[in-house]
């Protein structure tokens, strides 16, 4: 896993703790300071293959949090 996937993984949780839901692609954009879409979809493909979260697609914030311990 990079590093920006290790810490897309750890703002989702954050987030998803501090709010109770997930955050929108915008909210992770700037919350890992990523400039582009494509980025954070990368990033969320990547953790969904690692087992490290679950999206469910076409749903807006539907990302749930699988295994947030560092590796």
């Amino acid at each position: 896993m990079k590093d920006k996937d290790k810490e897309l993984l750890e703002f989702i949780s954050s987030f998803t703790t501090e709010h109770g839901f997930a955050p929108t692609f915008t909210e992770m954009m700037d919350g890992i300071n990523e400039k582009s879409k494509r980025g954070i979809f990368t990033s969320l493909d990547r953790l969904v293959e690692a087992g490290r979260i679950k999206r469910v697609e076409g749903k807006s914030r539907a990302i749930r949090v699988l295994d947030s311990t560092p590796q």
